[in-house]
């Protein structure tokens, strides 16, 4: 909320540099999850999501909002983000169902999804879909929109 009014925190995280190029066709948002024209769209140069200063200043502004982090992988850029949020003071609540990890040399993408989730649990709320669904319907404003694309 900023200013008594619902501030819609939909945003999506574009990774830019040498790690992502957002002129190549897989760099698209998933046709039906594409931001609305008043979502907010960032770029990212790391692989936390405040590597974009703008998008610290966005939560530093909404600091009373739910914040849900999701995304492809848990492993890199949710961990990031989810740390480097909790060092701001910032309360984020990591959505498992809705995030993947990749496989890593001692662990298959399932086996690297259930460490990851452990982890990012030291530093943030954990639930999944249905959970953050139940929990929105019974509030009075509805949910901000969150969109988070990245690559990595």
């Amino acid at each position: 909320l900023r200013d008594g009014k619902r501030l819609d925190l939909g945003y999506g995280i574009l990774q830019g540099g040498h790690v992502f190029n957002e002129t190549l066709d897989y760099s698209r948002f998933v046709e039906g999850f594409e931001p609305l024209p008043h979502e907010f769209v960032f770029t990212k140069n790391n692989f936390s999501c405040y590597s974009n200063s703008a998008f610290g200043e966005l939560l530093e502004s909404a600091r009373q909002g739910a914040v849900y982090v999701m995304g492809y992988n848990l492993l890199m850029c949710c961990l990031s983000t989810i740390i480097e949020g909790q060092s701001r003071g910032h309360k984020l609540t990591f959505i498992e169902d809705a995030s993947m990890a990749i496989a890593t040399p001692n662990a298959d993408e399932a086996a690297a999804h259930v460490h990851g989730v452990d982890l990012i649990a030291l530093y943030a709320s954990v639930v999944d879909t249905e959970d953050v669904l139940r929990d929105e319907s019974t509030r009075h404003m509805p949910m901000p929109q969150a969109y988070v694309r990245s690559p990595c």
